[in-house]
């Protein structure tokens, strides 16, 4: 493809298609497969699947785990080569005048024949559509809806003490939607509130409530759906991750029954080669071409048309970037631009740079300390002659407060991890200048000049060895993200603000044992 550059020369790009990713009614359609509630819909294995019983009249596709090959938990695999042949037999069958796909194949699809890509291993599996709109929502309908109230999982008669943990928790302003109860808007939820309970609220919320070996079943889907969602994911977290998913699949038709060994519970048999082909479950899925569907929404304001107000609003997008430079720096028009672009929320505020990727956010004012804070800092960098408090930090990216913000009232984005001190509170910052060692001598470059910043902690959470929650000794399943923890009072603890390492998730679910921190999987997926 030729494009011209800014100094008007022509460049010739070349590009290969690595990856696709879709949900599986449009992976149907470009792969020319049969759908994915027919015989041999399998998009990467050639199982052929088995009608179940569901009532007196009706009935669904299944896919049973195949306990002949437990190492894989399905027979023969897909193959880019493979595929070709059978789209060849389909194909020719067709010219004959019968209708009979192949092992599931129609017949060709115009992307068999790109160069460089293989129409099965550069298809990926959606986790958004599969694990969250799929798996995980299955499941929370098998155990609050009251349809199953008599079967051994069910906890609808339980829902509302569910709820009162559920929406207990304030979670950090990196996660955009708070709680909201499964009795009253479960229909309404959106997949990034499922991806919420499957990585952080489920477990907490469900513990002592969800009977033992059912709990421990979804121990198994949580772990390792975090696993492979991970910023970088090891040789080592990959093959557990595997293995916790085949064990999940294989117990699905004894405790769940054979109906719902959907196509879903399926794919995630193909999780573990989907993240070895293409990478980490967020590099790969719908969440960023949905939140793209908001966008390309707003291109638009009309009925008629909308083709041509789609293309003209991005040739509009695409020029405002070569009028920048332009832009005279103070001026109105360049103020508005950074408000458009960046937002009123930071661009308001007053930025102080710590570090790099390390600001301090909001108006410092004096700081009254006590005798014995005054005293700890000064044992750590001498005598202070001012001291400034403020209320925020950012870090790459990442908005941290502290307890003296107030502006926020159903979120905790103050608990954070820091080095050497652990899991902590953030109480208030501080920026504080030592007295001048030498008054006479002076100079710009003297260390009275430089500011040192740190936080205060009026709280720890010590984590709690003696809790236990995964019995699994077979798949050692321990759920490594989720940490019980206890909240202790500590009375000034300081730490630099660089030492902070990022946010935590405090799910606070009011138990009178413990409290639950809980690691993110990574800072590239945004809800």
């Amino acid at each position: 493809m030729a494009i011209t550059n800014n100094e008007g020369e022509e460049v010739t790009v070349r590009g290969i298609l690595l990856s696709a990713t879709m949900d599986a009614p449009a992976k149907c359609l470009m792969q020319n497969f049969v759908q994915f509630n027919g015989f041999n819909g399998c998009p990467y294995c050639m199982q052929r699947g088995t009608s179940v019983k569901t009532s007196a009249k009706g009935h669904t596709h299944a896919y049973p785990f195949n306990r002949e090959n437990p190492c894989k938990g399905y027979e023969t695999g897909r193959t880019h080569e493979t595929t070709l042949k059978h789209a060849y037999d389909a194909h020719k069958s067709k010219l004959e005048g019968k209708y009979a796909p192949v092992f599931g194949v129609k017949g060709y699809s115009w992307f068999m024949f790109i160069p460089g890509f293989d129409i099965i291993k550069g298809v990926a599996v959606d986790y958004m559509h599969c694990v969250l709109l799929g798996v995980t929502k299955m499941l929370m309908m098998l155990w609050f809806d009251k349809t199953h109230a008599s079967e051994d999982w069910s906890i609808s008669k339980r829902v509302e003490e569910v709820d009162r943990r559920l929406l207990h928790i304030n979670p950090p302003n990196c996660i955009s939607r708070a709680p909201r109860s499964i009795k009253t808007d479960f229909a309404h939820w959106k997949a990034s509130e499922f991806r919420s309970f499957l990585f952080f609220y489920g477990i907490p919320c469900l513990w002592n409530i969800l009977p033992d070996v059912y709990f421990q079943h979804f121990m198994l889907l949580v772990e390792a759906i975090w696993l492979l969602d991970q910023s970088s994911i090891s040789p080592q977290c990959l093959q557990k991750a595997g293995n916790l998913l085949r064990h999940f699949c294989l117990r699905i038709e004894a405790l769940y029954g054979s109906r719902y060994e959907t196509f879903n519970v399926h794919c995630l048999l193909h999780l573990e080669d989907c993240v070895r082909n293409i990478g980490p479950l967020w590099s790969c899925s719908c969440f960023w071409f949905e939140d793209y569907n908001g966008s390309l929404r707003s291109l638009f304001h009309g009925t008629q048309k909308v083709e041509q107000q789609i293309v003209f609003s991005v040739c509009i997008q695409q020029k405002i970037p070569e009028l920048i430079p332009l832009l005279q720096l103070g001026s109105s028009s360049k103020n508005f631009y950074e408000h458009m672009t960046q937002g009123r929320y930071l661009l308001k505020c007053n930025r102080e740079e710590i570090c790099h990727s390390v600001l301090a956010l909001g108006v410092m004012t004096p700081a009254v300390l006590s005798a014995a804070l005054i005293g700890f800092i000064e044992n750590k960098i001498g005598s202070l002659s001012e001291a400034f408090m403020f209320k925020r930090i950012q870090i790459k990216g990442d908005v941290i407060h502290s307890k003296s913000y107030l502006n926020v009232s159903r979120r905790n984005s103050y608990t954070v991890i820091a080095d050497n001190v652990g899991f902590v509170e953030v109480k208030c910052y501080l920026k504080v200048y030592v007295k001048c060692p030498n008054v006479l001598f002076c100079t710009d470059a003297c260390t009275c000049k430089l500011p040192h910043y740190y936080g205060i902690a009026d709280y720890c959470l010590i984590p709690a060895t003696d809790i236990v929650m995964s019995s699994d000794s077979f798949t050692n399943c321990d759920i490594g993200h989720i940490i019980p923890v206890r909240r202790e009072k500590c009375s000034n603890l300081i730490f630099p603000v660089t030492s902070i390492q990022g946010l935590c998730i405090l799910v606070d679910c009011n138990h009178s044992e413990c409290k639950f921190i809980c690691k993110l999987p990574n800072r590239y997926e945004k809800d």
